[in-house]
């Protein structure tokens, strides 16, 4: 097996399992970090990794069975090239009750919603070049409390940001065509995506790359903003044309 996400942050038990199938670990960001020619059957590739695992990358593979991405995101890889060699592709995807027990997106998300409106990195910055007190005006966030946020997905991310949102005063809006009104226990479902444009504070995109969502937040989407809204996106950045 070749392992070639950054396994420096993996625990130890973690990575002693995956010692024990005579994995080799590889830091490879771009092709160039590759092998000519590589014997692995397995390979658990890095996500975050600068090249898309297509036919010219997959020449290098010639006995590769399995590609398994630690991501719910397949972009990196293309599916078709990986069909027509018989390589099966898994990715977080596969087992979703063990999915739904992981917290670090939404949790990730949930930090750069609140960095958006305090401006702690900005803040740090400054206190580290000892002038914050003549810049006040830039660090002056804003509070969460009282805002609307509005989601665009309303899965498993989706889900917990709204739990996290709500008993910090928030309004929480979502549209997500796929979920039921059930839902509408932990937030307000509304029924087209302009309406979460041009009723949030905050608009949280965190639904499914694909070709239904792909280029779908454009610019008469971004015309319909309130002024001063913060837009994160933790969703594949083809989302927004």
């Amino acid at each position: 097996m070749l392992f070639s996400a950054p396994y420096q942050f993996l625990s130890d038990p973690v990575r002693a399992r995956f010692e024990a199938l005579e994995t080799r670990f590889l830091v490879a960001w771009h092709p160039d970090d590759l092998d000519d020619k590589h014997e692995e059957l397995a390979w658990v590739p890095n996500p975050g990794q600068r090249f898309v695992v297509d036919d010219e990358i997959l020449d290098r593979f010639p006995r590769l069975q399995v590609v398994a991405t630690p991501s719910t995101g397949t972009n990196h890889l293309d599916h078709d090239a990986c069909a027509r060699r018989g390589v099966r592709v898994f990715s977080l995807l596969d087992d979703r009750n063990a999915l739904e027990g992981i917290s670090a997106s939404a949790e990730f998300t949930f930090l750069l919603l609140l960095n958006g409106l305090r401006r702690l990195d900005i803040g740090m910055q400054e206190v580290r070049e000892g002038r914050w007190r003549s810049r006040e005006d830039l660090l002056r966030g804003h509070e969460l409390q009282g805002k609307t946020v509005g989601l665009i997905g309303f899965g498993r991310i989706g889900r917990k940001l709204a739990s996290y949102c709500r008993p910090f005063g928030c309004r929480v809006m979502y549209f997500d065509p796929y979920v039921s009104a059930a839902a509408e226990e932990q937030a307000v479902r509304v029924p087209g995506l302009h309406d979460v444009w041009e009723a949030s504070d905050i608009i949280v995109v965190c639904c499914q790359l694909n070709e239904e969502t792909r280029g779908m937040i454009r610019g008469d989407l971004i015309d319909r903003c309130r002024t001063g809204a913060l837009i994160v996106n933790t969703s594949r950045g083809e989302i927004l044309d």
